[in-house]
């Protein structure tokens, strides 16, 4: 049981100081075909790599100033990064991203831009660390410093050479649309407006961008509008105001705070040039956290808006609705007229909005909510498994199954929960893949000895986990299917399920269930499921969400080892089995830890009426919540409706893993058959009807 997730503690790995100039150079190789199929991998490795997979590498004297200068950085503290980075001896293998900070923190130090002396130095870093990660954090933040600083050539040869950035970074996107669109050009200037992000907070290259727009006059009065409620329907209020203060006349004083941030407020009331606006900006803000409110005042302010204006604002409360399970979502998502597909302006509302419009119409079997909501996302939001199979779904309720069918086989798969619940709409008899032939000693003695392998686990030594995972994505990014395979052997050899995990699942055409789907703990894990009357299967699709295997694993609210159990669960649960000697500082031995949660999860299940849905709900959450949800239902509905319309961002999504985790152990705990087919996850999901919330036992 989780909140956030758990804090690894793993063992230190067995690598080389790597020296700053020898980084070695790799590139994308093509994707390796199959491999013949064989049973099952190499049982025992050579000696010399058993013995390095099992060698600590002692703390290196700079470990702590590296710690202490990657601090610096986030807390951008130049100095105190400076007086670390001076220590730090060259050949640690984190040198490079020590000076990669240190130059990243010059770029972004405003106070250097009039009498900038970095630049030569950035271009020594970028030429001998080229095709690393730490290179490309250095090499976005000095695009981002030329364009400040309007040095558009430079800006112009350094941008074409940094890698295409996600939606999640659209700054260099804006530098270089502002860039463009310097020259006045229509077609550049149609490509800055698009570059623009919608709905988030924008940025210093953003709203540079935005500023040079608004001059050269290419927004119209309706598009800032537009762009306006879409930052309000993100929560971004920073670029709420910017766009506010580009409409003219538009209050920015206290009318504006107050929609803004007390938005229950009654100064709507007075008389203000731009009550429309306010009226809209603060019933969508209160809405947030009191909907009903908001609906009944809605319903007052309503004939003084647009039609536009008063759809967009119901298709916000109905959200806020859904996200608290409340009836009246549905309703409210009709009167935004999601269902007709009209009413709300296009690029508004956001898909994590109108997927609570969907969640409501889940709730109520209102496939033509369903249906509006999904067809008003993005494209990318459409994409989404999810998504896609909820509209298939609307499709086929409404007698259109050649439709449907072509959604589900576009999602249909092994490896996820709407893949596996297509293929079973399908029909498709659904199999894990063959194991290819296992790795050999030199290809994992190969892999591991990268330079970016060996710094993400140097990261992981120091429990830095976010830069790890960050350089070891990096660095798989650039393998073969094959490599892929034996770095996550290799890492699984060393007791670090959670890399070697994270790491299968990367490869594209070649794929290994075993090392995606671990079973450590074999033994004591069947043991203290049988003694629960529990479903292996079951017990191991919900270790490997709650801790990928790491007994040592600690979440931040106190959650611990393999089944990550609260303190306080594991008090209650000593004193149900009479486990006298129990004390807390055991909760991470694993024989204890499974036979404690197996106890727990059985209990949980037997309350909810041994539904495994239900169950992996309440082991996340508390027994509580998922009953009053249960409550909450309008009619009944099927288990991956249910399970979809959780409240919970992370008992969402941990109830689709688990459940979509314990049908592939299901297969492999099997054996038999070879490929192993997978059972019927639609089965283990069933069907969720209202039921009244009665107190249990478990807390």
């Amino acid at each position: 049981m989780i909140s956030p997730p758990p804090t690894i503690q793993s063992p230190a790995p067995a690598i080389a100081p790597v020296l700053p100039g020898a980084d070695a150079q790799t590139t994308p190789s093509p994707l390796s075909a199959p491999s013949a199929p064989t049973q099952s991998p190499a049982a025992a490795p050579a000696p010399a790599v058993l013995r390095a997979a099992k060698a600590q590498l002692p703390p290196l004297p700079s470990d702590d100033l590296v710690v202490s200068a990657r601090n610096a950085f986030v807390a951008n503290d130049l100095n105190r990064l400076n007086v670390a980075a001076a220590a730090v001896e060259s050949t640690h293998p984190l040198r490079v991203h020590v000076d990669a900070w240190r130059l990243r923190l010059q770029l972004n130090d405003s106070r250097n831009d009039s009498r900038f002396d970095a630049d030569a130095s950035v271009r020594v870093f970028l030429d001998r660390f080229a095709g690393t990660l730490a290179a490309d954090g250095v090499r976005r933040d000095w695009v981002l410093s030329l364009a400040r600083r309007g040095l558009w050539p430079e800006f112009e040869q350094q941008f074409q050479r940094l890698p295409a950035r996600g939606p999640d970074d659209p700054q260099p996107g804006c530098a270089d649309a502002r860039h463009r669109a310097i020259t006045g050009d229509p077609i550049a200037l149609a490509a800055a407006r698009e570059a623009l992000p919608v709905g988030r907070e924008l940025g210093e290259a953003c709203q540079a961008l935005l500023e040079q727009l608004a001059g050269q006059g290419v927004l119209s009065q309706a598009d800032i509008w537009r762009r306006l409620l879409a930052a309000v329907d993100g929560g971004a209020l920073f670029a709420v105001r910017k766009f506010a203060a580009l409409l003219p006349h538009f209050d920015e004083g206290r009318a504006l705070s107050a929609a803004l941030d007390q938005p229950q407020s009654e100064v709507l009331v007075a008389p203000n040039a731009n009550f429309r606006e306010l009226v809209v900006i603060a019933l969508a803000r209160q809405a947030r956290n009191e909907p009903l409110q908001a609906a009944e005042r809605l319903m007052r302010y309503g004939p003084r808006l647009s039609d536009e204006d008063r759809a967009w604002v119901w298709a916000q409360v109905a959200a806020a609705g859904a996200r608290r399970l409340h009836p009246e979502a549905a309703q409210w998502a009709q009167r935004g007229a999601i269902v007709a597909g009209a009413g709300v302006p296009l690029g508004t509302v956001s898909d994590e909005t109108l997927a609570w419009l969907v969640r409501a119409g889940l709730r109520n079997r209102d496939w033509k909510l369903v249906r509006g909501a999904i067809e008003r996302m993005t494209e990318v939001g459409r994409a989404d498994p999810a998504w896609r199979y909820w509209w298939a779904k609307s499709m086929l309720a409404e007698g259109r199954p050649e439709e449907a069918n072509q959604q589900m086989r576009a999602i249909a798969g092994p490896w996820n929960f709407y893949g596996l619940l297509a293929a079973e709409e399908l029909g498709m008899v659904q199999t894990l893949p063959l194991r290819p032939s296992p790795s050999t000693e030199e290809e994992i003695a190969e892999v591991l000895g990268q330079n970016g392998v060996i710094r993400a686990l140097k990261f992981s030594d120091l429990a830095l986990r976010t830069e790890s995972v960050k350089e070891m994505a990096f660095t798989v990014r650039m393998l073969t299917d094959r490599q892929i395979l034996a770095l996550s052997e290799g890492l699984r050899r060393r007791g670090l399920h959670d890399r070697s995990i994270a790491v299968a699942e990367r490869t594209i055409t070649t794929h290994d269930a075993g090392l995606r789907f671990p079973t450590p703990y074999r033994e004591l894990l069947s043991e203290a499921a049988r003694a629960q009357s529990l479903e292996p299967a079951f017990v191991y699709g919900l270790v490997r969400q709650e801790s990928r295997f790491l007994a040592e694993a600690r979440s931040g609210v106190g959650a611990a080892g393999l089944m990550q159990l609260m303190p306080a669960t594991a008090k209650w649960v000593a004193r149900k089995v009479g486990a006298n000697g129990f004390t807390p500082g055991r909760i991470n031995e694993p024989d204890l830890n499974l036979r404690f949660g197996s106890f727990y999860l059985r209990r949980v299940l037997d309350e909810l009426d041994g539904s495994p849905m239900l169950a992996a709900a309440a082991y996340n959450a508390g027994p509580g919540r998922p009953k009053a949800w249960r409550a909450s239902l309008p009619v009944s509905v099927e288990g991956a409706a249910f399970a979809e319309t959780i409240p919970f961002t992370e008992t969402r999504d941990y109830v689709k893993k688990v459940l979509a985790n314990s049908v592939a152990y299901a297969a492999l705990l099997e054996g038999g058959l070879n490929p192993p087919r997978l059972p019927s996850l639609k089965t283990r999901l069933g069907q969720v009807a209202p039921r009244a919330a009665v107190p249990g036992e478990a807390p």
